[in-house]
């Protein structure tokens, strides 16, 4: 009698444990779960900047990255990303070729850890528009620091 409870419990606990797997991968993943092609876009923001020449979304956007993704985006490939969210303006100058690939900041860091003291909207040497909410830590991202 113990012996088929146990059974009939371990197969009850089985197929609830794949009911919430599978519950998870159809709520976190769009890949599993086709919505109309409408649905999900019209939610979804813009992005805000082009991406020819920044295909890589999670060098920017990862958990660590300069403008991360929200948690619930965890998993999802980079090709998922322009199913929802519609590629942004035409560039006004060509892109980095990567993180890191851009100029060099023209002053050293020790002293100039706050970007936005000098470089923020209504800064000295205001930074481009599609630069608007980074945080400081963004700018090294792109943005080596100079030896100077």
């Amino acid at each position: 009698m113990r012996e088929l409870y146990s059974r009939h419990l371990a197969a009850v606990t089985g197929a609830l444990i794949l009911l919430a797997a599978v519950v998870f991968a159809v709520v976190q993943s769009p890949e599993v779960w086709e919505l109309s092609a409408g649905t999900a876009a019209s939610q979804a923001q813009e992005v805000s900047h082009p991406i020819e020449g920044r295909e890589r979304c999670g060098a920017c956007h990862g958990p660590q990255g300069v403008k991360p993704y929200p948690v619930r985006h965890l998993g999802w490939s980079t090709a998922s990303c322009t199913r929802c969210h519609a590629p942004g303006p035409a560039p006004s100058a060509p892109p980095p070729a990567s993180p890191g690939a851009a100029a060099p900041l023209p002053h050293p860091l020790e002293g100039y850890e706050s970007c936005g003291d000098c470089h923020g909207p209504e800064g000295v040497f205001p930074f481009p528009d599609d630069h608007r909410g980074f945080s400081d830590r963004g700018c090294t991202a792109c943005h080596p620091a100079s030896g100077t």
